[in-house]
């Protein structure tokens, strides 16, 4: 199976290609992605359907299709990102170019993959608490 993107949040699209994923059968009985069941499916051929990713339950695991007929076919592994929103408390916090801002997660700083200022994509670098 072809999985785009196989890093995903909650709600995001994912394309699923593969050879004959109904197996047999007309139809695909469900999916999940590492272990967690999609949103919604929508079929576009024998062999493209996409899903919308549901609820982490996991943050790493196998893509699985279940045809109609029970046959199970495994895909590459998909990773779910935390996703975490910080909310500004003031309209005061402004920067340009360059600004250094420090943002404290609640989780640990290596599982940060990118952070957004409104829909542009910061440059991120990553330190943890002894300095590195």
């Amino acid at each position: 199976l072809s999985i785009s993107p196989n890093v995903a949040v909650e709600g995001e699209v994912v394309r699923i290609q593969g050879h004959n994923l109904f197996s047999s059968e007309s139809f695909i009985n469900s999916i999940s992605l590492a272990g967690s069941q999609v949103q919604k499916m929508i079929v576009i051929s024998e062999s493209e359907v996409l899903v919308i990713a549901g609820k982490q339950t996991s943050l790493l695991g196998q893509v699985v299709v279940t045809a109609g007929n029970g046959a199970l076919i495994y895909g590459k592994d998909f990773q779910y990102i935390k996703n975490f929103t910080l909310k500004v408390l003031s309209d005061e916090v402004f920067g340009q170019f360059g600004t250094k801002l420090v943002i404290n997660l609640p989780f640990l700083a290596k599982d940060a993959i990118h952070v957004l200022f409104g829909r542009n994509l910061g440059f991120v670098i990553l330190r943890n608490e002894s300095g590195y």
